[in-house]
């Protein structure tokens, strides 16, 4: 007994050593594979053989072979720009950064992504605090002049004392503009403080009194006046330019019909008016027009006159003037945008239905049998007739969805 005893003990022990070692083994072999991939994550490495390709057949190259995304701005990298590339087992950093250095873009490692952006070697996208002032040719504080950094959102107008503050970055370009003067445009360099003198132009002075369209003016300044940017809502889907005017203060608008480019709509600007129409009178670059014809992708702005506002537009515009500011032509390359929206509708409820002719014959027949009825709407004869004359003819002997084919 002793003897089997020791021998299942020593049995035992060596299946738990070897068990031991083998899930030791298999840890041992995770433990590689995760530092592998996280190594790789960190340094991943791509072989690449390409000859006179652009640079967006090479990030497309790169991103099936690593499998990561990228993030860029298109309009830093020229993509059209051709290169050859030859790489066996390099980093993936490294072989982009040799492929657009001559554009000064590097890449670096986000999670998942491989983002490219613009160097910047003199220190360029330091931001600071800028302070200057804006005054006429003699000398004069210029009151409510817009300050804005080109290519940006980042502006403001002037103080009582002409001055202004701004966040901006080295070597940016300040464009500075006041109604009656020549717009000026400004290079920061990595000044701190700067006097921007505008030069007065007469005639721009005088076409501000008279004309008055298109643009909120000083004289428009003496009542309410409501501004909305199409920028603000352009990722709206629009298919009448009367859409545009929602929720701007003081303007109702009721939309009488869904129908795509007539909606009908109603617009009021503070109430009815005493005259016979109601209506605001719409003015198109100066010109007045209907917004029934009017494209919402043309418009650039939209200025609303409520009241004394829009008295310069004489008794037409009683119940309120539309001003409309159509796009205009700008000096670069042609650029081609394309905006398209579509919808979907279901009903909620859509009854079920008998839509085989022969069915609902033998069914209505059944039913009325069920009632006790002697005598049954389709007889044996006109059933088969139909069912007969439904393989030859689907016109005189129709089976339509009547549903399905609404729907």
């Amino acid at each position: 007994m002793s003897n089997n005893s020791t021998s299942r003990r020593s049995f035992r022990d060596l299946f738990g050593q070897r068990m031991l070692c083998r899930l030791s083994g298999l840890l041992t072999l995770c433990w590689f594979t995760v530092a592998a991939q996280a190594l790789y994550a960190q340094n991943p490495v791509i072989s690449l053989t390409l000859k006179n390709a652009t640079v967006r057949e090479v990030i497309e190259a790169v991103k099936t072979q690593s499998g990561y995304s990228f993030w860029y701005r298109e309009s830093e990298i020229d993509l059209r720009k051709r290169v050859s590339v030859e790489a066996h087992d390099q980093n993936v950093l490294k072989l982009l950064d040799g492929v657009l250095a001559d554009q000064g873009i590097l890449a670096k490692l986000e999670g998942r992504h491989i983002v490219l952006y613009k160097s910047d070697p003199a220190g360029r996208g330091r931001e600071y605090q800028l302070k200057g002032r804006v005054e006429t040719e003699a000398g004069d504080p210029i009151v409510g002049a817009n300050v804005l950094v080109e290519g940006t959102t980042n502006g403001m107008v002037t103080n009582s004392k002409g001055e202004f503050a701004l966040n901006v970055t080295a070597g940016a370009r300040l464009s500075v503009s006041f109604i009656g003067y020549d717009a000026a445009q400004v290079e920061v360099g990595n000044r701190t403080h700067l006097t921007v003198v505008l030069k007065e132009n007469n005639q721009l002075l005088d076409d501000v009194v008279v004309i008055g369209y298109g643009v909120q003016k000083k004289v428009n300044l003496t009542g309410s006046v409501a501004v909305r940017q199409m920028s603000e809502i352009e990722n709206q889907p629009m298919t009448h330019a009367s859409q545009a005017l929602y929720s701007m203060p003081g303007v109702y608008i009721n939309q009488a019909s869904s129908k795509p480019g007539s909606d009908g709509a109603t617009i009021r600007i503070r109430g009815v008016g005493t005259m016979s129409s109601s209506s605001p009178m719409v003015l198109v670059d100066g010109m007045e027009y209907s917004l029934n014809e009017l494209n919402p992708g043309d418009i650039e702005t939209i200025s609303v006159l409520k009241d004394a506002s829009a008295s310069i537009y004489g008794s037409k515009a009683a119940n309120g003037v539309i001003l409309i500011t159509t796009k205009q032509a700008k000096k670069g390359a042609p650029v081609v945008k394309l905006s398209a929206n579509f919808g979907i509708q279901s009903a909620t409820y859509v009854p079920d239905v008998v839509t085989d002719p022969i069915q609902y014959m033998n069914m209505r027949n059944q039913a009325e049998l069920n009632e006790g009825k002697l005598t049954v709407t389709y007889n044996r004869d006109d059933i088969l007739e139909y069912e007969e004359g439904m393989k030859h003819d689907k016109y005189i002997y129709p089976a339509s969805d009547w549903y399905d084919l609404c729907y």
